[in-house]
């Protein structure tokens, strides 16, 4: 497996170390079942909007304020992109 030059050190550490599990067993399967569920546990409970607060309006009616959702990571780089493509004047 070579690191490519869009591969990060750590997701090439993290995959070479699962295939390394995969392939091998042992302690290395159990590194890297830790590392992918770790990596999941995160992606699934990380991105929640948060909660600022209730008010209550009407009799029954509420209002949730909530902050919006975090950007992923592609989408705040393409908004870094677009942001600097307009900032030039290029298409």
């Amino acid at each position: 497996m070579r690191l490519g030059p869009r591969v990060g050190v750590r997701r090439f550490v993290r995959r070479a170390v699962f295939y390394r599990g995969l392939s091998r067993g042992g302690a290395w399967l159990g590194f890297s079942a830790f590392l992918w569920g770790f990596g999941r546990i995160r992606k699934f409970f990380g991105r929640e909007p948060e909660g600022l607060g209730t008010i209550k309006i009407q009799q029954g009616a509420t209002m949730v304020v909530r902050t919006g959702r975090p950007l992923t990571r592609r989408q705040a780089r393409r908004a870094r992109r677009a942001e600097r493509s307009v900032g030039t004047g290029a298409a």
